[in-house]
């Protein structure tokens, strides 16, 4: 009884985004708009409510949600919120590593990741959430990079896909498959061709991630899991083409990582 909310126009200013700060007024069936957020939501445009680096600099995770809702709804993200966002992104890192986390799957869940790549990739928020792909974009000329991006699209076109269709991908092989081009690189993993080769593969991944791993909040559990992933998909994909497709043996069915493997 002694918390104060306020009323309905400062709800509005606390909130992200204008077109996420409209009120509906049921009994004339009105809409109230504090912010200017029915000009933005008409113009197509994502827009932070006030002042954009304050409310930033006040809560970093903004960051995510203006890239995430442009990724959403094919808005275009006014030029003020953008350069803050630009400006702003090494904030994220005072934020608590689950929170970064949870809004990190809700942007890979939320079926749109494919529209947020490029948009994660050209702010910057790609490389602070998966520092590993740093040096592999800074390397690459123009026409590779754009090749990097492409991929990247298409294997997060395939999860939205499945997302959206009722097949939900494990949060796991989520991961896993952002990993792939990466470990296609780094690691040389699909010249693994043994049991022994999917070992290194596996321990030198988990090396090679730990740190990123920890700052995402990412439980032991499931690091195992994806460098299992990922030390496994060359094995399957050399045996089913040399066998062409005649069917998996009883001693791989009864492998623990057979079955996300074969998903993958």
């Amino acid at each position: 009884s002694n918390n104060s909310f306020g009323g309905p126009a400062e709800d509005a200013f606390r909130r992200d985004l204008t077109i996420n700060a409209l009120f509906y007024e049921i009994e004339e069936s009105t809409i109230i708009d504090y912010v200017g957020g029915l000009a933005d939501l008409r113009n197509g445009i994502v827009k932070i409510v006030g002042e954009p680096d304050t409310r930033i600099t006040r809560d970093p995770a903004r960051i995510m949600r203006v890239i995430r809702h442009a990724a959403r709804t094919g808005f275009e993200i006014e030029q003020a919120t953008w350069d803050s966002v630009k400006k702003n992104m090494d904030k994220l890192s005072v934020c608590p590593t689950s929170r970064i986390r949870d809004e990190f799957f809700k942007d890979l869940k939320g079926g749109a990741c494919a529209k947020w790549v490029p948009l994660a990739v050209e702010s910057g928020l790609f490389v602070t959430l998966v520092p590993f792909y740093t040096d592999i974009l800074k390397l690459k000329n123009d026409v590779e990079k754009k090749e990097l991006i492409e991929r990247l699209v298409g294997i997060f076109s395939v999860i939205d896909r499945l997302n959206s269709g009722g097949a939900p991908v494990p949060e796991q092989l989520i991961f896993a498959l952002l990993l792939t081009p990466w470990a296609e690189e780094t690691l040389s993993l699909m010249e693994a061709t043994t049991l022994k080769d999917a070992y290194d593969i596996s321990r030198n991944a988990r090396t090679l991630l730990a740190p990123t791993f920890t700052n995402l909040n990412i439980k032991r559990g499931m690091q195992d899991s994806i460098a299992r992933c990922l030390a496994t998909l060359p094995i399957l994909i050399n045996h089913d083409r040399d066998n062409k497709g005649k069917g998996w043996p009883k001693w791989l069915r009864k492998k623990s990582y057979f079955d996300d493997g074969l998903q993958l």
